[in-house]
C-alpha cells in the first residue's frame, strides 16, 4: 500500500472520523486495522445514534407544524374534509392529543439528543 493510502487510512481511521460518518447516517468502511476496529465501531454507533434522534427529532418538528396548522384551521371553524360539525369537532379534539404526545415524545428526543452531545468526546 502506498504512503498516500497509508495516509489516508490514517485519517479516516480515527474515532472523530467514525463518529462524524455515523451522524451522517453511514456505518463506518471495513478498511481500519482490527485493533481499532471495536473503539471505531463504538464511535460509528454513538453517531449512528445521534442521527437517528435528529432524524427523529425533524420529523416530530414537522408533524408538529402539520398538526398544529390543521388544528388553528379546525379551531378557526373550517370544515376542511369532514361531512359535519361533529366529524370536525372530534378530529379538533384528538388532535390537541396529538399535538401534546409529538411535543413530548420531541422533548424526549432533545434531551436524548443533548445526553448524548454531553457524554461525547469525539
Amino acid at each position: 500500500m502506498g504512503a498516500r493510502s497509508q495516509l489516508g487510512l490514517k485519517q479516516y481511521c480515527t474515532t472523530s472520523n467514525a463518529y462524524n460518518v455515523g451522524r451522517r447516517g453511514r456505518q463506518l468502511n471495513n478498511v481500519c486495522p482490527l485493533t481499532l476496529v471495536n473503539t471505531l465501531q463504538t464511535a460509528n454507533q454513538k453517531g449512528l445514534d445521534y442521527y437517528a434522534l435528529d432524524s427523529q427529532l425533524d420529523k416530530d418538528k414537522r408533524l408538529i407544524e402539520a398538526y398544529q396548522e390543521e388544528f388553528d384551521k379546525l379551531e378557526s371553524g373550517a370544515m376542511l374534509n369532514f361531512a359535519n360539525e361533529k366529524e370536525a369537532r372530534a378530529r379538533l379534539l384528538s388532535l390537541a392529543d396529538e399535538l401534546r404526545k409529538a411535543k413530548r415524545r420531541m422533548n424526549t428526543t432533545q434531551r436524548q439528543l443533548e445526553a448524548l452531545n454531553q457524554s461525547n468526546s469525539y
